[in-house]
C-alpha cells in the first residue's frame, strides 16, 4: 500500500504540475513528444523547477508553502520509503548528487497501480493541504484545475471540495487520469487496463522512441556511434538499450503488466534524462558487415545542441539510401567528422541540408558528400555550409560521381584538396562523368586545389551556374583557379552568376580552364554573367579554352573583365584551338579604366594560338585562310561584329 500510494502521489503532484510545464523550463534540452502525461513530461527537473517558481509567485506572502507541500507530501513519502533525504529547500540550489537521489527516487520499480479510492483520496489530500496552508490556496487550487481540464478536455469543477463531486464527476476525473497514467495489477488494471492495452502502449513508446518515415525529428547533442552494438532501429535516446530492452519484453512470451509497464517507464525514463543531461539522444543503425550507418527513410531530423555534433568512423559514415533532411533549430549547428572516408555517402534517394547546418570533415581522406548513383540527389539550401574540409581525394566539399547535386543557397568554403604524389582536383565540387550539378545560387569561396580547379572540377560532366551565384577567391597549384572543365562536359552561365577573383599559382585559366576531347566541351556565357577579376600566372587571366571539337560561346550582356595573365598572353581570353563565338558580350580591352581592363603580356582582351581559331559575329563566324585576322588584339572586342581587320 505504501508504494501504491507513492506512485499516486507521484502521479498526481506531476500531473497537476502540467499546468507549470509551459513556463519557462531552467533545465532547457527536451524531446519533441506527442500528447499524454508520458510524452508531456519533457523534463522533470525543469518541471520541479517551474512548479517551485509558480508556487512562489502565486502566493507570495507564504514564504513555507513549498516547503510545507514537499516535506508533508511529495518527499515525505520519498524519504520515507526509501530512507533518503531529499531537501525541501529551493530546488535550483539543489546540486548534482541531490538531483541524482531525485531521478532515482522518481523512477521506482515494482510498483503497482493505485485504486480508484486511492486516487480520491490522493486529490483529496492535494485540495486539503493547498488550501489549508496557503492563504491563496483556494485561488491556486483553481488554476490548477482550470489548466488541468483544458489539457486533457476533462470537467472537474474549479471550487469546492472534491469529496463533494458527484460520481460522474469523479468518472471525468478517473478517465482523464488514466489517460496519462497506465499500470496494472495482475492481468487487468484497477481501471481495466488489460495486457493487450499495455502492451500497445508499450509498442508506442518504443515507436515515439525510434526514427520512422516521414516524421520530424528533434536531435539533443552529439551523435555517437559504437562498433560493437548493432541497435535495432534509429534511436532518438541516449539509453539504445533500454528500446532493445523494451522491444524484448514486449515479445517476451510470459510478459505481464507489469513487466511491460515497468519497461515502458524505463525507455521514457531514458529519454528524459538524455534530454536533461545533453546526452547522446541519436544512435545510428549500423550495417555490422561494414559499419556504415544507414539512415532510414523520409525523415527531417532538426538539430539544437549548442555543442558541435562530433563524428567517428573510418569509411563512409552515413550511408544515405532514403530522402533525409537535416536543418538546425535558431542558429548554426556544426557537424564534424573526425575520422576518414565520406561524410554522407548517397547511394539512393536523397540529402537536403537546410537552414543554420554546418558540415566540417576534419579527417585527410574523402569528401563530405559523395554522390554515387545516377538516382541520388544532394541539396543545399539557403544557410547551410560545407567548410573548413581536407581531402586527399578530389572533391574537398562534394564529389558528384553520378548523380545531381542542386546548390539553391549555402556556402562551400575553405575546402582543399592536397596530394603531393598524384594531385587532386576540385577543391570545392568534383563532377565526375555522369555527374550533374545545378549552382542556382550560393557562394563556393576560399578552396584550394593541389592541382586543377580551385572551386569546382567538371570532367564529361554538365555544370550550370544561374542567378546570382558566384565563384570567387579559389586557388589551383596549376590551372583553372575558379573552375576546370574537361573531357566532353557542358557549361553555362546564365542570369547574373559570376566567376571572379580566383587565381593559379604556377600555370593558366584564372578564371575558367578548358580542355576539352572527344565530341568536346562547350562554354556559353549568357545573360549578365560574368567571368572577372581572376589571375593567372601564365596564359588566360579570365578564361584558357581549348576543344577542337566544342564551342565558347558569349551571348547577351556577358563580360570579361578586369582578368590578369601575369607572364603569359590573354588577359580576358586565350583560345588554344577550337571555336570562339562571340555573338555577345564584352571583352575589356587594355585602354578601358583600371577595374575593368584585362591585362597580358600580349592580347590584353584576346589571343589565339593557332589561326583556325576565330572570332565572329555568330552568324558568319570567320574560320581559316585569308578571313583570319592577327594573332591578338588588345582592343575592346563586342559581339555580333566582325573581328578586326588585319
Amino acid at each position: 500500500m505504501k508504494k501504491a500510494k507513492l506512485l499516486g502521489i507521484l502521479a498526481l503532484v506531476l500531473t497537476f504540475s502540467l499546468a507549470f510545464a509551459s513556463c519557462d523550463n531552467p533545465a532547457g534540452g527536451g524531446i519533441a513528444g506527442g500528447s499524454g502525461f508520458d510524452d508531456d513530461l519533457i523534463s522533470k527537473k525543469g518541471i520541479v523547477l517551474a512548479t517551485y517558481d509558480q508556487l512562489k509567485s502565486t502566493a507570495p506572502e507564504v514564504g513555507n508553502l513549498w516547503e510545507t507541500l514537499w516535506a508533508n507530501g511529495y518527499v515525505a513519502a520519498l524519504n520515507s520509503l526509501y530512507s533518503i533525504n531529499l531537501p525541501t529547500t529551493n530546488p535550483h540550489e539543489w546540486s548534482a548528487a541531490t538531483w541524482d537521489i531525485y531521478f532515482d527516487a522518481y523512477f521506482p520499480t515494482g510498483n503497482a497501480e493505485p485504486t480508484d479510492a486511492e486516487k480520491k483520496d490522493i486529490l483529496e489530500g492535494i485540495y486539503t493541504t493547498y488550501s489549508g496552508n496557503a492563504a491563496h490556496g483556494q485561488e491556486l487550487w483553481e488554476s490548477l484545475v482550470t489548466d488541468y481540464n483544458s489539457a486533457h478536455g476533462a470537467n472537474l469543477p474549479t471550487s469546492g471540495d472534491p469529496q463533494s463531486w458527484s460520481s460522474s464527476i469523479w468518472d471525468d476525473y478517473l478517465t482523464a487520469y488514466d489517460s496519462d497514467n497506465t499500470g496494472g495489477n495482475g492481468d487487468t488494471g484497477g481501471n481495466g487496463t488489460t495486457l493487450d492495452i499495455a502492451k500497445a502502449e508499450l509498442q508506442a513508446a518504443i515507436t515515439a522512441a525510434t526514427f520512422t518515415e516521414g516524421t520530424r525529428y528533434t536531435v539533443g547533442a552529439k551523435f555517437v556511434g559504437d562498433t560493437g552494438t548493432v541497435p535495432v532501429g534509429l534511436f532518438t535516446t541516449g539509453d539504445d538499450s533500454a528500446i532493445i530492452t523494451a522491444q524484448a519484453v514486449l515479445e517476451a512470451p510470459g510478459a505481464t503488466i507489469a513487466s511491460i509497464n515497468k519497461a515502458k517507464t524505463d525507455l521514457e525514463r531514458a529519454k528524459a534524462a538524455a534530454a536533461i543531461s545533453g546526452g547522446f539522444d541519436i544512435l545510428h543503425r549500423i550495417n555490422a558487415a561494414n559499419l556504415i550507418y544507414t539512415a532510414p527513410a523520409g525523415i527531417t531530423i532538426y538539430l539544437y545542441s549548442d555543442e558541435s555534433y562530433r563524428l567517428y568512423r573510418g569509411q563512409s559514415l552515413f550511408s544515405i539510401m532514403h530522402n533525409i533532411t537535416l536543418e538546425g533549430v535558431g542558429m548554426e549547428r556544426t557537424i564534424t567528422f573526425l575520422d576518414n572516408g565520406e561524410m554522407f555517402f548517397i547511394s539512393e534517394g536523397s540529402l537536403t541540408l537546410n537552414t543554420n547546418v554546418i558540415l566540417n570533415h576534419n579527417g585527410t581522406d574523402g569528401s563530405v558528400v559523395m554522390i554515387n548513383s545516377a538516382t541520388a540527389a544532394f541539396t543545399m539550401n539557403a544557410g547551410s555550409k560545407i567548410t573548413g574540409c581536407r581531402s586527399e581525394n578530389n572533391g574537398g566539399g562534394v564529389n558528384v560521381d553520378r548523380g545531381t547535386f542542386t546548390m539553391n543557397g549555402g556556402v562551400i568554403s575553405g575546402n582543399s584538396v592536397i596530394n603531393s604524389v598524384y594531385g587532386a582536383s576540385g577543391g570545392g565540387v568534383y563532377v565526375d562523368s555522369q555527374g550533374t550539378f545545378i549552382m542556382n545560387g550560393g557562394i563556393i569561396s576560399g578552396n584550394t586545389a593541389s592541382n586543377y580547379g580551385g572551386g569546382v572540377y567538371v570532367a564529361n560532366g554538365t555544370f550550370t551556374m544561374s542567378g546570382n551565384s558566384v565563384i570567387s577567391g579559389n586557388t589551383a597549384y596549376f590551372s583553372g583557379g575558379g573552375v576546370y572543365v574537361s573531357g566532353s562536359s557542358t557549361f553555362t552561365m546564365n542570369d547574373n552568376s559570376a566567376i571572379t577573383g580566383n587565381t593559379t599559382q604556377t600555370s593558366s585559366g584564372g578564371g575558367v580552364y578548358v580542355l576539352g576531347s572527344g565530341s568536346g566541351t562547350s562554354i556559353t556565357m549568357n545573360d549578365n554573367s560574368a567571368i572577372s577579376g581572376n589571375t593567372a600566372h601564365t596564359i588566360g587571366g579570365g578564361i584558357v579554352y581549348g576543344s577542337a571539337s566544342g564551342r565558347f560561346t558569349m551571348n547577351g550582356n556577358s563580360a570579361i573583365s578586369g582578368n590578369t595573365a601575369i607572364t603569359g598572353d590573354g588577359g580576358g581570353v586565350f583560345i588554344s584551338y577550337g571555336t570562339f563565338i562571340m555573338a555577345g558580350g564584352t571583352i575589356y580591352g587594355s585602354g578601358e579604366a583600371e577595374k575593368v581592363k584585362n591585362t597580358a603580356a600580349r592580347g590584353a582582351s584576346l589571343y589565339k594560338a593557332f589561326t583556325y581559331a576565330w572570332y565572329g559575329d555568330g552568324t558568319s563566324p570567320i574560320i581559316a585562310g585569308d578571313q583570319d585576322w592577327s594573332l591578338y588584339t588588345n582592343d575592346t572586342l563586342t559581339g555580333g561584329t566582325t573581328g578586326p581587320a588585319h
